[in-house]
């Protein structure tokens, strides 16, 4: 759905214009933010005591509770993602290559 980064103890993410959530989302809306990480299958089998012997399945998952504060100014939004894009893409991508138009 959209890619979230920290920045100064924020959580910033952007969604595109075009998803559907977007129109149900104001500034002050409260949400559920929920963050799947990796996750596998135990097999019994790998139990040292042989008496458990369910399956079963480690997971690690984040709920946080939000606040929304959409951006809507056309300055805001590009500085957001020029910060989001210099921390993920470090120097293999930058703006300077996407059209205004599409921003």
């Amino acid at each position: 759905m959209t890619s979230c980064s920290f920045f100064d103890n924020k959580l910033l993410g952007h969604l595109a214009r075009r998803n559907s959530i977007t129109n149900i989302l104001a500034t002050g809306t409260r949400a559920h933010l929920v963050f799947n990480s990796h996750n596998s299958y135990i097999s019994p089998s790998w139990y040292k005591n042989k008496d458990y012997n369910v399956p079963t399945w480690n997971y690690c998952t984040i709920l946080a509770k939000v606040r929304i504060h959409k951006i809507t100014e056309k300055e805001n939004i590009k500085a957001l993602l020029e910060e989001q894009v210099v921390y993920f893409e470090k120097k293999n991508w930058s703006m300077d290559s996407l059209l205004d138009a599409l921003m």
